[in-house]
């Protein structure tokens, strides 16, 4: 809508510059013959709410004048509101392709064992059903999320997951004690816009679990978390989405991950809530 040569200013939350908002945003903009010729990159909110906001200047065509980021003069300002550098997102890496992957969106807290949630079943009522019939134990699985993880040196869990799989309704009701839980619990409470079968999680990740099926543990991250912390987590517990799994299991690959180069790399590329680490895997 600018008139070449004209000017505007912009507030947003931080995440202008990071992820898809940057990419379909201000890359857009620096690419297209817009120049960002000031911008305060973090700027706390002076209001109530929690927010980190980026207070920026753009020009549509060529800003011959000195450029200020955060009130320092710089050579540019990139889309990544950054003095040196392109604009264009970091190419993926071929090799890394099918390693990270969102957990399993069970949608329907009726699958779930927890004694903290009035909408699931008792671990008691589980542990019976257990002791009724040892089968049950066969799809019934630790749940876990980033909380459980990052608040807990052994990442100690307190929920269990009814997991069916990809298993047709015929095959689940071969376990009728928890066929009967899900029915209750589940079936016709998920919303006209579900489209898994009701005895099945709603994005239940099947390519997730084929890429760790080898694998004895995978490594774990919070989808937001204050500080950038990979965890191993054995292969056949249930993680949350939107927390992520990596089909990663060698001491290497946490030396990688957890190393400091990777966590400069995941602060630049990723994105964030509030002033917390939003880890991007794709990026």
């Amino acid at each position: 809508m600018l008139r070449k040569d004209s000017c505007l200013g912009l507030i947003a939350t931080n995440t202008i510059a990071q992820g898809d908002t940057r990419s379909t945003g201000l890359r857009f903009v620096c690419k297209d013959g817009g120049t960002i010729y000031n911008a305060q990159k973090r700027v706390k909110w002076a209001g109530d709410a929690a927010v980190v906001v980026s207070v920026l200047n753009i020009k549509r065509g060529i800003y011959a004048g000195a450029k200020l980021l955060d009130g320092k003069e710089v050579p540019l300002i990139s889309a990544f509101l950054f003095h040196a550098g392109g604009h264009e997102d970091p190419k993926p890496l071929a090799a890394n392709a099918r390693k990270s992957f969102q957990g399993s969106t069970v949608l329907g807290m009726g699958f779930t064992f927890d004694d903290s949630n009035p909408d699931a079943t008792s671990i008691e009522e589980m542990q019976r059903l257990i002791e009724k019939d040892p089968k049950n134990a066969e799809r019934i699985f630790p749940y876990i999320g980033g909380e459980e993880v990052n608040t807990s040196p052994t990442h100690s869990y307190h929920r269990y997951v009814i997991n069916f799989g990809e298993m047709t309704e015929e095959e689940a009701r071969q376990y009728p004690d928890l066929m009967a839980i899900v029915e209750e619990k589940v079936k016709g409470k998920r919303g006209k816009h579900s489209t898994a079968p009701w005895w099945q999680f709603e994005r239940l990740r099947g390519e997730l679990f084929k890429a760790i099926a080898p694998l004895d543990r995978v490594l774990f991250h919070a989808y937001v978390s204050k500080y950038m912390v990979f965890a191993f987590l054995p292969s056949n517990w249930i993680i949350a989405s939107p927390h992520y799994a990596f089909a990663l299991s060698s001491y290497a690959s946490f030396a990688h991950i957890q190393s400091r180069p990777h966590e400069i790399w995941a602060l630049f590329f990723s994105a964030s809530m509030k002033d917390d680490l939003r880890y991007t895997p794709t990026a």
